[in-house]
């Protein structure tokens, strides 16, 4: 006779796991160093706390260490990295880019993958990065409305020096609009970690059985988008875009629901109109390739994007001068001076980065490490597919599951066409989470044993 058990109550190392992916999501942990004199070593701690999940797991319950596909490939890249660090130009300062490769890299990716092992905890975990969420929009969202940006607000509303002309005037002059960077301090970065948040909260409003989850789910989307609209980032624009897209082509959203999107697109373009004008200036690229100003301009690109693309450029031939394993991790801005130099664009007076995620890591690591650095994302993608391809009519969870990880970290390498890898705990973690997402799938599915019809009747009952 089956008996009806009830569900057992969540273990405190698996709270400790949420409270530490809310934690460094939320950057809480920087900001009370930064802004509330805690010493710098809580910083380190924070992450560090989920050893504890990790004990539980291994030592107490005696489960196994988890290994997903892409993790033989990061440990390859990492060695890369230690291998151009020995042959940098200044390695003290190559080996301390590195260190924060190891801890917030390698160390971090450990950590996660071994302590979110079950669909439950990845459920658990997709909800705290949307209260994380909600925590990160209210407050830009409130300066914006209230044109409040003198205050901080404890660093949740920190605001860049960037701001851009709105075409508005005042008896003072050009209006000019702030761009809101946010509890992360850094506009561009800031779009792109409200960005990822989209698709966790869409699919967990979709998933959802309780109206009162469906609607905080809406919630935290809604503050996310908003976030990530003013920070008024250009290129999150484009990967919103190309998302929507991806979004249509895996036929998760229907041509109603599409429409939906659109409506919605525009009725954010109305209430912050200075959002339109900033992505006005986006066909400015052209110029830069035809030498001609774009359709309807006169003028020439703005410098943020003669930058950006000089930079770019100089990444590339760092890139073709040192194509085995590059220059040495956060090398680059040593080069990008005397690089951009041989170009006909703009002069860089200061050491700058690469502003793209493939070319700043193809300087740094060469060949070699962009091959395992690809390598490692296709195995988690290849396992995300295969989890919501085998899951599709019979473990729906987890075909969302699989489904928002794999857009969000989508999210990410799009903008990452033009953001270097800095603060990269933000990509870590997102990438961490996507392979346990791909790994749990496959074992709760049965995909690497021969039980899969015995899972499926198991997870039947229990719901």
């Amino acid at each position: 006779m089956m008996i009806n058990r009830p569900p057992k109550a969540l273990a405190l190392p698996d709270v400790a796991t949420l409270l530490v992916v809310f934690a460094i999501y939320t950057n809480l942990a920087v900001l009370g160093v930064k802004f509330h004199n805690l010493p710098g070593v809580v910083a380190i701690l924070v992450p560090m706390l989920l050893i504890l999940p990790l004990i539980y797991h291994v030592i107490i319950r005696r489960e196994k260490i988890v290994m997903p596909s892409s993790m033989p490939w990061l440990v390859l890249f990492m060695s890369v990295l230690m291998i151009s660090t020995l042959f940098s130009r200044d390695v003290p300062a190559a080996f301390s880019q590195l260190v924060t490769y190891l801890t917030e890299g390698l160390a971090l990716y450990f950590l996660l993958v071994n302590v979110v092992r079950t669909s439950k905890m990845l459920r658990l975990v997709i909800w705290a990065l949307l209260l994380a969420g909600i925590v990160l929009g209210v407050v830009p969202l409130y300066q914006q409305l209230t044109g409040n940006i003198d205050n901080n607000y404890g660093g949740l509303g920190q605001t860049s020096l960037a701001s851009f002309r709105t075409g508005e005037e005042s008896l003072q002059g050009d209006v000019r609009q702030v761009r809101l960077a946010g509890a992360i301090g850094e506009m561009n970065r800031f779009a792109q970690v409200m960005l990822m948040l989209v698709p966790l909260g869409l699919f967990r409003f979709y998933a959802e059985s309780s109206r009162l989850l469906r609607l905080i789910a809406l919630l935290s989307t809604a503050l996310a988008g908003a976030g990530m609209v003013l920070a008024f980032s250009r290129g999150a624009a484009v990967a919103f875009a190309l998302q929507i897209v991806l979004m249509v082509f895996l036929k998760v959203i229907k041509p109603v629901q599409l429409l939906g999107f659109v409506v919605v697109a525009g009725l954010l373009l109305v209430a912050v109109p200075q959002y339109a004008t900033r992505l006005v200036s986006i066909p400015s690229l052209t110029a830069l390739i035809t030498g001609e100003p774009a359709p309807g301009e006169t003028t020439a690109p703005d410098g943020a994007i003669q930058g950006r693309i000089t930079e770019m450029l100089a990444a590339a031939q760092v890139y073709a001068d040192h194509p085995v394993v590059g220059v040495g991790p956060g090398m680059f801005p040593y080069y990008s001076r005397e690089y951009s130099l041989d170009l006909d664009m703009r002069y860089i007076t200061t050491n700058r980065e690469a502003h793209s995620l493939y070319l700043g890591l193809a300087a740094e690591s060469g060949t070699v490490g962009m091959l395992f650095f690809m390598l490692m994302l296709l195995a988690t993608f290849r396992d995300l597919l295969r989890v919501r391809h085998e899951s599709q009519g019979r473990r729906p969870d987890l075909e969302n599951i699989a489904t928002s990880f794999m857009l969000a970290l989508l999210v990410y390498l799009t903008t990452g066409l033009f953001l270097h890898l800095s603060y990269m705990r933000y990509f870590w973690i997102m990438f961490a989470l996507a392979s346990a997402a791909g790994f749990v799938g496959k074992q709760e599915l049965g995909l690497t044993t021969q039980r899969t019809v015995q899972n499926t009747v198991a997870y039947e009952r229990v719901q």
